[in-house]
C-alpha cells in the first residue's frame, strides 16, 4: 500500500525533499500516487515497463511527474534483452541473455527543483539515441 507508507514517511519528516520511484505496472497505479503526494513530494516517476511515456509534467501543486521514465540499453532488444533470445526463451522455454549490442539509447529526466519550496519548478525528458 504506497499511500499508507507514504503518509507514515511523510508524517514522520514533511520538511524533506521527496523523490520518489514507484515500480507498478498499471499507469492507473502511478497516476492515483502521484496525485495523491502531489505537493508533498517533489518528484515522482514510474518504473517497470522499460518504455518511456510522453507525459512529462508538472501537476497543480507543483510535483514533478512522468508515467514511466523508460530504460538504458541497447535500442533492438526486449526491455534490455536480446530479442533472438527472448524469442528462443518463449518459443523453447529457455533463458535469456542481456543484450549489450549498439545502438544503446539512454532515457532520463531532468527535474528542477526548487530548494526552499520543495515543489518542481520544470521536468524536461530525456530520450537520446547513442551510437
Amino acid at each position: 500500500d504506497p499511500i499508507s507508507y507514504f503518509d507514515e514517511v511523510y508524517s514522520k519528516d514533511n520538511k524533506s525533499i521527496y523523490v520518489i520511484d514507484y515500480h507498478a505496472e498499471m499507469t492507473l497505479q502511478k497516476n492515483v500516487l502521484a496525485y495523491y503526494v502531489d505537493g508533498k513530494a517533489s518528484l515522482i516517476y514510474g518504473t517497470h515497463t522499460h518504455v518511456q511515456t510522453a507525459d512529462e509534467r508538472i501537476l497543480p501543486n507543483n510535483t514533478a511527474y512522468i508515467t514511466d521514465v523508460g530504460m538504458c540499453g541497447s535500442i533492438d532488444s526486449v526491455i534490455g534483452y536480446d530479442y533472438h533470445s527472448f524469442i528462443s526463451r518463449i518459443k523453447n522455454n529457455t533463458s535469456t541473455v542481456v543484450s549489450s549490442l549498439p545502438p544503446y539509447m539512454i532515457n532520463a529526466l531532468f527535474v528542477e527543483i526548487d530548494l526552499d519550496t520543495k515543489k518542481a519548478l520544470s521536468i524536461v525528458r530525456i530520450n537520446e539515441k547513442m551510437s
